[in-house]
């Protein structure tokens, strides 16, 4: 049976139970969603298949309109991700479930069995959840009260539960109001403090989202929630106003066009482009353009180059200087810079006005938008070009405190050699509080933090604010195939077998040696997938799937023991193309640091990374430590353990004497593969495809 079968039966099975007789089943993404006014209940059903075996693993989600619908005019996402969200989620394991992974087998062994057991589970977890969650009032109850009463700590990532959770408390108990928005601006502080990447979108303006809510009745809040979304049967069928599903697509559709037309109109300008930012150097200065989305103004902004320059090398982290200008308009760790001109918002559109007429988003024609940006780029040169005839120097630019942020004001008074003002600059920051948001903060092996204003303080007295000492070794990434879809096509594994003889070839190979003889290593392009200069194969050794180019970054490196062996790939056209299976086999063990590695013993037989769906990195960080002093005693513990617990690396400390550009050591961590960031930024240089790098805190190398 396909695993499109299998699921299919599933699902099918399940919309036969009485549980969803009031329920709708989307296909389309596996939901079974019951809607009644502006309160929604949904069980999700993700899927993963991984050779004879799919996996499910359930979500049970509420969602009321009411708490975050008011947000929309500030939501970066797509209409779609703001549909499909809900209010509160949760798996199987979070409520109190053994696993919340569900597997049947392709072959069916056990089905009736397997499913009856993941009915009931299904069941259970769902009722708990729409009995739990059913109004605002129990909601309430179980999710801010144990907060106000210190039971339970408040996310460690993320924003819009902010802005859900403040809006519940103010709807349920404004008495409580005050004291919970105290809680939760301290808690953004924190997170912004560590630089949480989600909240960078909503910081600058957190204030006036929160007096936008703020200043909506209780009455307002209630009519989003009594508000009902028509869809575009509905609205032809009535012959009234369009709804808010078209008004959504048209807008969606609108703000691609305005990005596109904006990168093609700000080229003839000589502007680049990235994300919501255009950016140019002039004269020693950056300037850089803010445009959100169609419902927003654009902003533009400028700060001498020495200004990022300078706050990096104070900070600590001088290879940033090396990465694309962009960072600097939009880096989470860039200074702001001083706004210096401001449009009207570009198009006659307001979020907060959902009665606009449909006709009124789509008049905006290729060329309309192309004149608005025109006109708009065309001001800002002009504007530049008046700056810089007033402010032709960029060491003598010093603007008033009050147009900009303090860490600003700093770096430029270090910057003209006048440490002693920065130190009572610094003095009087600390002295009013407010005056300088805790923006930027670094954490250190005494497990204190220190905020931008000590790092500032430290280099004026020639000291450094001493970080981990990863950050003056080796910087390492992780080095896997790509996750995204996007850019490898619908499958995960993008290649399959061309005969038995290249899968006999395959399964024949042994992890940590070599064969004895040459493998027939022949595949077809998985229908669906696309071709990249790096391809995930099924092939089980440790290593890669590469292509020429790849191969002669790798040659380039220091790797440890390892071979290619040739292999071909046929493209969906028939083209054949050659490629290597890289096989890798472990480095040395005797360079890892027990005694200052940190090993955790835990329920999680492995590590999942951020990047991939269910990560349970969290728990994992958060789990008993054991202390593991060889290899042999490591092998030992999962012995007697017998897969009832397991010890499961957190942090990797090694002795690299010979500075390896790949590391792999699968008896400590599994599968995962360690690259230096010289070889990431090759390969960054080199634009490879097909592959997923992510920066690594958790390897040190002690050398």
């Amino acid at each position: 049976m396909k695993a499109s079968e299998l699921l299919e039966k599933i699902t099918t099975l399940l919309s036969t139970e009485e549980f969803f007789r009031d329920f709708k089943f989307q296909k389309s993404n596996r939901f079974f969603i019951s809607k009644n006014g502006g309160f929604r209940k949904d069980v999700r059903l993700p899927c993963a298949h991984y050779y004879d075996v799919i996996h499910l693993h359930p979500t049970y989600c509420v969602k009321f309109d009411i708490l975050l619908n008011w947000f929309k005019k500030y939501n970066f996402r797509t209409t779609q991700d703001q549909r499909d969200d809900y209010s509160f989620g949760f798996t199987s394991s979070m409520l109190g479930k053994k696993s919340s992974d569900y597997e049947f087998s392709l072959d069916g062994k056990d089905f009736d069995s397997k499913f009856e057991f993941f009915k009931k589970e299904l069941f259970e977890c769902s009722n708990w959840v729409f009995t739990n969650y059913a109004t605002l009032d129990l909601a309430y109850q179980h999710e801010i009260i144990p907060l106000l009463n210190g039971d339970k700590e408040m996310p460690d990532g993320g924003i819009e539960w902010a802005f859900r959770d403040l809006t519940l408390c103010r709807i349920v108990s404004p008495q409580n109001y005050d004291a919970f928005k105290k809680m939760i601006l301290e808690r953004i502080e924190f997170l912004h403090s560590r630089n949480e990447p989600n909240l960078a979108h909503y910081y600058d303006k957190l204030d006036e989202i929160i007096a936008y809510m703020e200043g909506l009745s209780i009455e307002e809040l209630e009519n989003y929630k009594l508000s009902k979304e028509k869809s575009n049967s509905e609205v032809r069928k009535t012959g009234k106003k369009p709804g808010i599903r078209e008004i959504n697509k048209a807008i969606d559709e609108l703000n691609k066009k305005d990005t596109s037309i904006r990168k093609n109109v700000a080229k003839k300008f000589g502007w680049k482009q990235s994300s919501y930012i255009n950016w140019k150097v002039e004269a020693g200065y950056y300037f850089y353009l803010e445009h959100f989305n169609c419902y927003s103004e654009a902003t533009l902004y400028v700060k001498p180059l020495y200004i990022d320059d300078l706050w990096w090398d104070v900070f600590e982290m001088s290879s940033n200087k090396k990465e694309p200008m962009s960072l600097r308009g939009k880096g989470a760790f860039a200074l702001d810079g001083v706004r210096i001109m401001e449009t009207p918002d570009l198009f006659d559109i307001r979020a907060e006005e959902p009665e606009y007429e449909l006709e009124k988003i789509q008049k905006y024609s290729d060329e309309a938008i192309e004149k608005i940006w025109d006109d708009v780029f065309q001001q800002f040169d002009d504007e530049i070009q008046r700056f810089l005839k007033e402010n032709p120097d960029p060491d003598s630019y010093f603007p008033e405190e009050e147009k900009c942020h303090g860490y600003y004001t700093l770096i430029t008074y270090l910057h003209a050699g006048d440490r002693q003002k920065v130190l009572d600059k610094i003095a009087e920051f600390r002295a009013t509080p407010g005056r300088v948001k805790t923006r930027f903060a670094r954490s250190f092996d005494d497990g204190k933090t220190r905020d931008g204003l000590d790092f500032i303080e430290a280099w004026c007295n020639k000291k450094r604010c001493r970080i981990y000492e990863k950050d003056y070794a080796m910087k390492y990434y992780r080095l896997d195939n790509s996750v995204n879809t996007k850019e490898i096509g619908r499958h995960a594994i993008q290649l399959d077998f061309t005969d038995k003889k290249t899968m006999d070839s395959c399964w024949s190979l042994v992890d940590e040696e070599f064969p004895d003889f040459k493998p027939d290593l022949r595949f077809d392009l998985e229908k669906g997938s696309k071709m990249t200069d790096v391809v995930s194969s099924g092939v089980d050794v440790p290593g890669f799937m590469i292509n020429e180019r790849v191969k002669n970054i790798f040659e380039q490196c220091k790797l440890p023991e390892h071979r290619y062996y040739e292999a071909t790939v046929k493209d969906l056209k028939g083209v054949i193309h050659p490629y290597y299976c890289l096989h890798i086999l472990p480095n040395d063990y005797s360079i890892i640091d027990f005694d200052r590695t940190i090993f955790k013993k835990t329920e999680e037989p492995m590590k999942i990374w951020p990047e991939l769906a269910f990560s349970n990195v969290k728990e994992i960080k958060n789990a008993p430590e054991i202390q593991i002093k060889n290899l042999e005693e490591l092998e030992k513990y999962n012995e007697e353990f017998s897969h009832k617990l397991y010890v499961v690396l957190d942090v990797l400390r090694i002795h690299d004497h010979e500075k390896y550009d790949m590391l792999y050591f699968p008896d400590v961590d599994v599968s995962t593969v360690y690259i230096s960031e010289n070889l990431a930024n090759m390969l960054k240089a080199e634009k490879i495809t097909g592959i997923g790098l992510y920066p690594c805190d958790d390897i040190e190398n002690l050398e």
